[in-house]
């Protein structure tokens, strides 16, 4: 296998307000489709979101050569999709991917976490995310960063941000 991949799970979440829960009847669903571009789920049109269940309705699933041409892929297959009037966990991955320091890579297991904390969101130790991301490097090159709470990391620009102790995220990158 050669190229680029990145996972996106879609949750049924409203990360705008700390993740909450978004159940409810999917009335619109438009799935993002075309080479490179797969779709993992149980969802269609009229399936009711349970609110006491893990919130979960899909992986979406890009591959491309490289690292910029599956990060073009994935802006148009999340353009594409139209889920409604649940909120989802989409439009997070969109603003992600106009963020420098994660379309350059290099970035960890908390980068998510810590670009949401200097954009001002707030985070909830719930979140059923797993941001495993990971540059186009052989795998025992990848630097993962353990710090916890209260310590300071700089990013990719050089900006200051705090992390946290727990991980949280919703996208898998991989390359072979």
């Amino acid at each position: 296998m050669r190229g680029h991949a990145i996972e996106c799970r879609i949750n049924a979440e409203d990360p705008d307000h700390d993740f909450r829960p978004s159940a409810g009847t999917i009335e619109t669903w438009r799935p993002a489709g075309g080479p490179g571009v797969r779709l993992d789920t149980h969802v269609s049109t009229g399936y009711r979101v349970p609110p006491n269940y893990d919130s979960m309705i899909g992986k979406l699933l890009i591959h491309d050569d490289t690292r910029e041409q599956c990060l073009q892929r994935l802006k148009r297959a999340l353009n594409e999709f139209e889920i409604g009037p649940i909120k989802t966990t989409l439009p997070l991955y969109a603003r992600l991917l106009e963020n420098s320091d994660f379309r350059a890579g290099g970035v960890d297991i908390h980068y998510l976490e810590r670009w949401m904390k200097c954009a001002g969101h707030l985070l909830s130790i719930s979140v059923a995310l797993a941001c495993l991301l990971r540059r186009s490097a052989a795998p025992e090159s990848v630097e993962w960063d353990m710090r916890r709470e209260h310590k300071c990391a700089p990013t990719h620009d050089g900006r200051k941000c705090f992390h946290s102790s727990h991980s949280v995220g919703a996208l898998k990158t991989t390359s072979a």
